[in-house]
């Protein structure tokens, strides 16, 4: 860990809420392919 400047808070924050919110995605979409295959 010699890079603390470069933690991996930013990058996850941006993909907790796409993945605790797929059911907002999948309707939108109207293609559901993401119901069948649960990240």
């Amino acid at each position: 860990m010699p890079d603390p400047e470069h933690p991996p808070s930013p990058i996850v924050k941006p993909y907790v809420p796409e993945l605790e919110y797929p059911e907002y995605l999948a309707p939108s979409d109207d293609e559901a392919p993401l119901e069948d295959q649960p990240l």
